[in-house]
């Protein structure tokens, strides 16, 4: 597996799981920090393609997690019941995304998943009127 890439691609790796410092003021790059502190762990995680969970979460505003195998349990993406937050959307961009259990996406919400393999295991619950998409990469 990790045989497999060319330097450049270990580069990319390396710069895309570099943790971004505050001094570089939200830029993906900087001439003072580069692509910012080195995170050896998650390069690894993304040239094997080990799987990240996300869990245990209420997701209240828009969020996108774009890793090479999620796994989602016990999450609830809101869908804005009240005037005061709007309805979340979840993305979702990895090559292996499983739902694995109790995941709801309520009324008025949505689940974006873009990857080729997806599993949705079992308690999945989109409710009427929550929108869920599932594009191959």
């Amino acid at each position: 597996m990790i045989n497999d890439f060319t330097p450049a691609q270990i580069r990319t790796k390396l710069q895309n799981s570099a943790d971004k410092v505050p001094g570089m003021g939200g830029n993906n790059h900087t001439e003072k920090y580069g692509y910012g502190r080195l995170n050896a762990h998650q390069a690894l995680i993304e040239a094997l393609c080990l799987p990240v969970y996300f869990e245990d979460q209420i997701v209240f505003s828009d969020k996108t997690i774009s890793r090479c195998h999620t796994v989602v349990r016990n999450v609830t993406v809101y869908g804005g019941h009240g005037w005061w937050l709007p309805p979340a959307t979840l993305t979702i961009n990895s090559e292996i995304t499983r739902i694995q259990d109790n995941v709801t996406v309520q009324d008025g919400a949505k689940l974006i998943i873009n990857a080729d393999n997806v599993r949705i295991d079992k308690n999945f619950e989109a409710e009427l009127g929550s929108e869920l998409v599932i594009n191959p990469n």
